[in-house]
């Protein structure tokens, strides 16, 4: 039984021969965790360090001015030389959306998707150190989570992920794993994150509120379970890894139809009751997919649906009454003091911050340089 639906798993996705090589192979992690012997000593050959094999000349200046990380900064944050070719107008499954009751959108824009399906820019604007070192070490973490997976019998790809394809919404990405857990066919997606950010993915922060995975992993997992639920596949799993600590944090998801008849997520840690995520539901995401597709298919762009900038009455309402801010806060004293409103920041991480407000007067280098600074700090947050 379990073989069969082996192959099933297998077989759910169509092979991709030219899909990104992971930053760090899956032979090197189970290296570096077993440990390297230490080298063989050299018995034969000059005393003292060999540098028959350095090339004699002088460092770039560059290198000399700035150090080695000087020089890798700048590598890392220059503009790319070349842009990709505009390429099929697919959407991916990690920018999803939906409406809550109350009428908040939930995850991303519209408009930020529709951006990114329609543009062929090669590279995030925000180019900087501190992101590199993050996706980097993001990557190293996860790539290791799935080899650790290898070895308990987990179905993982030679490539990186199950391809997954979604024709009629146009959505393309894919699975981490995949196993088979008493007959149920089970999907695993793992995620790196921060140890300042663990604590709101565990419900300890906003108080009173429940554990519970990220908005946009949550939406996302949902439309895997949605439209393989007729292929087996009833279960998924979450799993988060602090890249700076190793703390860890696993969910259990599945959908389940509420008496309204709409389909929502139960959400579980591992170990711990469940509870039903009520402002999300499978059929808000697919008609806010339905929407985006409409509008990549008439070149039209998407009203605006987030404002970089608070206006007068939401910062005093979220520092004087629902207290985002405290008041001793430097948000708040700019507000006070300055009448400097708070940037959304949603907007702020937002890569087409800049395409979208280019026509905008508020939209000044000062915000510009505003936008980019806090990136470059709050890198880690992520």
């Amino acid at each position: 039984m379990e073989e069969r639906v082996d192959k099933e798993i297998q077989s759910m996705f169509d092979d991709i021969d030219d899909m990104v090589v992971d930053v760090i192979s899956y032979e090197e992690i189970e290296e570096l965790a077993r440990g390297k012997p230490d080298p063989t000593p050299i018995v034969t050959g000059p005393s003292g360090l060999d540098l028959s094999g350095v090339v004699v000349g002088s460092a770039k200046p560059d290198i000399l001015n700035e150090g080695l990380l000087g020089a890798s900064r700048r590598i890392i944050t220059r503009k790319p030389v070349f842009r990709y070719p505009v390429r099929e107008r697919t959407v991916y499954p990690s920018s999803p959306s939906a409406v809550a009751p109350d009428g908040e959108i939930k995850g991303s824009c519209l408009r930020a998707a529709w951006y990114t399906a329609m543009s062929d820019r090669s590279q995030p604007r925000n180019r900087t150190a501190a992101g590199f070192w993050v996706t980097y070490l993001g990557d190293c973490v996860e790539a290791a989570v799935i080899a650790h997976a290898r070895e308990l019998g987990v179905v993982v790809p030679d490539s990186p992920g199950f391809p997954v394809y979604i024709p009629e919404l146009g959505i393309s990405g894919k699975i981490d794993l995949a196993f088979v857990d008493n007959g149920e066919v089970c999907i695993g997606e793992v995620k790196s994150t921060s140890q300042k950010n663990l604590p709101f993915i565990l419900g300890y922060i906003p108080r009173g509120s429940y554990p519970c995975p990220q908005e946009k992993h949550l939406m996302q997992t949902m439309i895997y379970l949605w439209y393989f639920r007729e292929q087996g596949v009833g279960r998924a799993h979450i799993a988060y890894v602090c890249r700076d600590t190793g703390a860890d944090a696993e969910f259990i998801v599945r959908l389940v139809k509420c008496d309204d008849g709409n389909h929502r997520a139960s959400v579980a840690l591992i170990g711990r009751q469940s509870h039903v995520v009520q402002d999300i539901t499978i059929e808000s995401i697919m008609e806010r997919y339905a929407l985006l597709r409409g509008y990549i298919d008439r070149n039209e762009c998407p009203p605006r649906e987030f404002d970089l900038f608070y206006t007068e009455e939401e910062m005093d309402d979220l520092i004087n009454v629902k207290k985002k801010w405290r008041k001793n806060s430097k948000i708040a004293k700019a507000w006070i003091e300055r009448r400097k409103p708070a940037l959304y920041y949603k907007c702020v991480w937002c890569n087409n911050v800049d395409e979208c407000y280019k026509n905008d007067e508020r939209f000044t280098p000062d915000v510009m340089r505003e936008i980019e600074a806090t990136i470059s700090r709050e890198d880690d947050r992520k």
